[in-house]
């Protein structure tokens, strides 16, 4: 299952209100609206925050321990940095 598959199958399972909070910290904010004090990257670590407070100590468990450093060939598939 790719990962757009396993979201949205967890957002079939979230429940309303839940998604709706989800909405509003995905959707770009306005320039001339308020953002209540926290900017979009405050938002989004917040956000990423809230996934790894959320997510399964067994799936935390499988990330590379290079992942940082490493990323680019976790994403892009480069050559991994001696």
């Amino acid at each position: 299952m790719t990962v757009k598959e396993q979201l949205i199958e967890r957002i079939k399972a979230m429940p309303e209100d839940e998604a709706e909070r989800w909405l509003e910290r995905m959707t770009p904010q306005d320039e001339s609206s308020p953002s209540e004090g926290t900017s979009s990257l405050e938002a989004f670590f917040d956000m990423m925050d809230e996934i790894a407070a959320n997510a399964p100590q067994e799936e935390l468990d499988r990330l590379p321990t290079d992942l940082s450093y490493n990323a680019d060939h976790y994403l892009y598939g480069t050559p991994k940095r001696p």
